[in-house]
């Protein structure tokens, strides 16, 4: 029952910033296609990784990539 209401705070903007940070592979160049600041995709990131309960990206020097997690709710991130 509670991940049932977890699921339902999920929004579609953490859906839309999860997916563009990983196409992008990084929160500054998402925040750019998002037409967001990179402080608001930070804290969109976080609010879905503390909905899920698991980190989703690696961070390092700008780039992040996909935990195994992320991998599997995004298995092939094509950048566009």
């Amino acid at each position: 029952m509670e991940s049932h209401a977890a699921e339902l705070r999920i929004r579609l903007r953490h859906l839309r910033t999860f997916l563009e940070v990983a196409r992008e592979r990084g929160v500054g160049r998402a925040a750019g296609t998002l037409h967001v600041s990179q402080p608001a995709v930070t804290k969109t990131v976080r609010e879905l990784e503390g909905l899920l309960g698991a980190p989703l990206f690696t961070g390092r020097g700008g780039a992040c990539g996909s935990r195994r997690r992320g991998r599997c709710c995004c298995p092939m991130p094509g950048r566009r």
